[in-house]
């Protein structure tokens, strides 16, 4: 993909941010203009995406911290200005994640200009149920509380957790089909409709014990449908696939061919 030249930004009729405040410090606004360039070309962002996200921190996340220095932010403040002053529904799901993300972004490109310690990604320090996922009403609501945590910041997951999740997938897939999509997204990184779309026939041998997945098709929205292609002209993608996985699902093949026969 192409790098911008200049920043891709929706149509705001002009508006100007407040880069600074009366007293002359920089605030969020300020951040925002002057790594938006940046931040694009280092994501890779399709043009679609970066007009979504853009409209987003004018309509939704500019007014939150408007007046308030960057350098005075932290999480717990920014948490409290996002709850007492955010303009988000009970149907503004999809509205307030991507103003989380953009603002995370905001917030990681700061921190690598050292601009602040304020920071939203790495490791979150979460302990799953020892004796395995929600086998419990109170296993259950423990993991509700941990998923909302981590729904709250993009923040990546300890390899001590991903091995817990994926052990649990493996143990639940031959009841629970849809394990086998999370399975998918857990090890390959895929999006829910990608993940949907998959089929035996996009597995492909390369070498000897090396496989890996063509991602051709997503699943179309509100459907049960596939399409090909994807969102944007990145989509087409050829992932590793590990052995075992790849072991996995082909016993899981075999299984449903001698059910079908």
């Amino acid at each position: 993909m192409d790098k911008f030249k200049v920043p891709c930004k929706c149509d705001r009729s002009d508006y100007k941010y407040q880069p600074v405040t009366a007293e002359g410090e920089l605030t969020l606004e300020g951040v925002y203009e002057q790594f938006l360039l940046d931040m694009q070309n280092d994501r890779h962002w399709a043009k679609s995406t970066c007009i979504a996200y853009d409209r987003e921190f004018w309509r939704s996340v500019a007014p939150i911290f408007r007046g308030i220095p960057y350098a005075d932010l932290n999480e717990e403040l920014a948490e409290k200005l996002w709850m007492e002053r955010g303009q988000f529904g009970l149907g503004d799901r999809i509205i307030e994640q991507n103003a989380k993300k953009i603002f995370s972004c905001i917030v990681e490109q700061a921190y690598q200009h050292d601009l602040s310690q304020m920071r939203f990604w790495g490791n979150v320090d979460v302990e799953l149920c020892k004796n395995g996922l929600a086998h419990t009403a109170e296993g259950q609501k423990h993991l509700f509380n941990l998923a909302h945590k981590l729904l709250k910041r993009p923040k990546s997951l300890p390899i001590s957790v991903v091995i817990r999740i994926y052990e649990e997938m493996i143990s639940r897939a031959d009841r629970f089909g849809e394990c086998v999509a999370l399975l998918a997204m857990l090890l390959l990184g895929l999006r829910t409709s990608e993940a949907a779309g998959l089929s035996y026939g996009d597995i492909r041998q390369m070498d000897e014990e090396l496989y890996a997945i063509e991602r051709r098709y997503v699943e179309k929205q509100s459907s049960r449908d596939v399409q090909v292609g994807g969102k944007t002209s990145n989509s087409y993608r050829l992932l590793p696939l590990v052995k075992e996985f790849r072991d996995f699902l082909m016993e899981r093949k075999k299984k449903a061919l001698m059910y079908y026969i």
